[in-house]
């Protein structure tokens, strides 16, 4: 009988306590919202910032997508179609000129409307003649003209990050060293565009040409200009056209840095 009475006031305790820890628990909650209460009474001002900058958010998002998406994608086509009739017109001349101005139309997208019509040339002709050929003089110049300023500079840390910058680069990727040591330096883009000429009138003068379908042209990509037939004419070309590429962007931007940098760069 008296084991009985003592369990039942055990289980009448434990009861007791899971009661007093949901009671603890409600005013916690309670407390956390009154907390959250006085902080938007109290920092209303902030509490209106953040919905500002969700309204903004959410207005830029749908004039990016009705708006600007669709005039960006008319825009590509219209360069796309304009620079194959000039190319199909005058390529030699043209070449240089598009790899001088590639990096710009990467930067605004407009580069993505040359995938369809590279493809489209290398099914009927069995080559494209520009896309990838502009492509890979940008790229390596972009990554001439960052080596020459990690070359230039003396902060051990920033000559290392650049240094990688600019070898990344030469294998395809260009916007570490574009956006990361170039556009806040814009007379290097001069050395960039200067090189881009120059390898981009060999190109163009002597005809190189791409096989493949694909994208990042560089250093590793060269066998994107083997031809099926496995002639070396076109391969050599590409070595030559990239050696230009590397060594008169790299010698532009070295000379315009030593006669326009700042005093704290040397």
């Amino acid at each position: 009988m008296y084991m009985e009475i003592q369990h039942d006031e055990s289980v009448k305790k434990n009861k007791i306590d899971r009661l007093d820890n949901v009671i603890n628990a409600l005013h916690k909650r309670n407390d956390d919202l009154y907390e959250m209460i006085e902080y938007c009474i109290k920092d209303n001002n902030k509490f209106k910032d953040r919905i500002k900058c969700l309204e903004f958010a959410l207005v830029i998002n749908n004039i990016t997508l009705i708006v600007l998406g669709p005039i960006g994608t008319q825009l590509s086509n219209a360069v796309g179609y304009g620079i194959q009739s000039v190319m199909s017109i005058a390529g030699w001349i043209a070449m240089p000129i598009l790899s001088a101005l590639y990096p710009y139309m990467v930067m605004l997208g407009l580069d993505k409307a040359f995938t369809p019509i590279m493809a489209q040339s290398i099914a009927e002709i069995g080559y494209d003649p520009f896309n990838m050929v502009m492509g890979l003089v940008s790229n390596l110049c972009v990554g001439g003209s960052a080596l020459a300023v990690a070359f230039h500079l003396k902060d051990k840390a920033q000559k290392g990050m650049i240094s990688s910058f600019g070898i990344t680069a030469l294998c395809g990727v260009t916007e570490p060293a574009f956006y990361g040591s170039l556009i806040m330096r814009p007379k290097c883009l001069i050395g960039t565009a200067i090189g881009a000429v120059c390898a981009g009138l060999v190109a163009g003068i002597f005809g190189l040409q791409n096989y493949v379908v694909g994208g990042c042209p560089g250093l590793l990509s060269f066998f994107y200009f083997l031809p099926a037939d496995g002639s070396t004419g076109n391969i050599i070309l590409y070595f030559v056209v990239s050696i230009v590429a590397i060594i008169v962007s790299f010698l532009a931007t070295t000379i315009i840095l030593k006669k326009t940098s700042p005093v704290g760069e040397k």
